[in-house]
């Protein structure tokens, strides 16, 4: 497990800050960065996505003073999630240091339906990260009910001596689904999805991927409580009702939702509505009656220390919902 430790002036200053980026046709990457004010202290980036004119992530790094990515989390080798890969990482970890998380069914097992350009990623991945004396990427494979923490910070406050944790738990793929399925010939890339919780200060930020129902039942439930924001699943989403009533289930009632929508695709509009029962707001990408921008870009910002937020909305996002309280 990755350790790393940060010290701060003021917990106040302690903000975590998440773009969802979707296109209008297909594609989305999620940004995130843990800032001491205006310094980036962290910088993650979950799928990646671009279409030929035009990449908003690599603009976003490039106006937050491009920094370094510290990790890359491939949650399934969809084209959707998919492309851009090499590009962003040559421009942004130039020396390949960064650690790479992606399921162990997409790094070990050639049977898997994977496009053009995530066969060519995974070939890049393995040639920079996995070479030499470089042991950089790490396969994601879980047991029911399993979580696992593979990566750790630590933030200490100066001005009280206090302490902060921030940890990535992985809770899927699960790995007997993906082997049982394989054999039968069942399989699609979203059985392989990663999901993952940042567990920040005591609560959950979770961040869904291509969440499929036959994976609901395998997560484990402890980072699915007290959770602040989600990242809806958008393909298969015709199914996560389910995952909706596991939320509701572990109480969850004013979490900020985010989503990556497309004209012809999902999530639909029933999908969303569903997720009302957990969620303060619902925001998306993808609307051509908002924007005729090539893209979209949720911004959510929360303070650690007392949990509030904000959103900013560019591009073609938009707010779906927003509570009346």
């Amino acid at each position: 497990m990755l350790n790393l430790t940060f010290r701060v002036n003021d917990f106040q200053d302690l903000w975590l800050r998440i773009y969802t980026v979707g296109y209008p046709v297909e594609g989305e990457t999620i940004l995130t960065f843990i800032c001491d004010g205006d310094n980036i202290l962290y910088t993650s980036l979950t799928d990646c996505y671009t279409t030929t004119s035009y990449n908003h992530i690599k603009t976003l790094l490039s106006i937050n003073g491009s920094p370094h990515i510290d990790a890359f989390i491939w949650t399934h080798p969809d084209k959707d999630h998919s492309v851009g890969i090499q590009t962003l990482l040559e421009m942004y970890d130039p020396t390949h240091k960064a650690l790479i998380y992606l399921p162990e069914g997409l790094y070990t097992n050639s049977s898997f339906p994977v496009c053009e350009e995530a066969q060519s990623a995974v070939l890049y991945l393995k040639e920079k990260y996995n070479t030499g004396q470089k042991y950089q990427i790490i396969p994601v494979s879980l047991s029911e009910h399993e979580s696992r923490s593979l990566i750790k910070i630590s933030f200490y406050e100066n001005i009280s001596d206090r302490i902060i944790h921030c940890k990535y738990f992985f809770m899927a793929p699960f790995g007997g689904l993906v082997w049982r399925r394989v054999s039968t010939d069942a399989h699609t890339p979203n059985d392989l999805s990663i999901v993952y919780s940042m567990y920040f200060n005591g609560v959950n930020f979770l961040f869904c991927g291509d969440l499929a129902e036959q994976t609901i039942q395998f997560l484990d439930d402890q980072y699915l409580q007290n959770a602040y924001f989600v990242k809806i699943p958008h393909h298969g989403s015709g199914e996560p009702k389910s995952f909706v009533g596991k939320l509701v289930e572990m109480n969850v009632k004013n979490a900020v939702a985010t989503t990556t929508s497309f004209h012809t695709t999902n999530p639909k509009k029933e999908i969303l509505d569903n997720y009302k029962t957990i969620s303060s707001e619902i925001n998306c990408t993808g609307s051509s009656h908002i924007s005729s921008e090539e893209y979209g870009c949720i911004e959510t910002s929360f303070n650690i220390k007392n949990l509030t937020n904000n959103t900013t909305l560019s591009g073609n996002a938009y707010q779906y919902y927003k509570s009346p309280q």
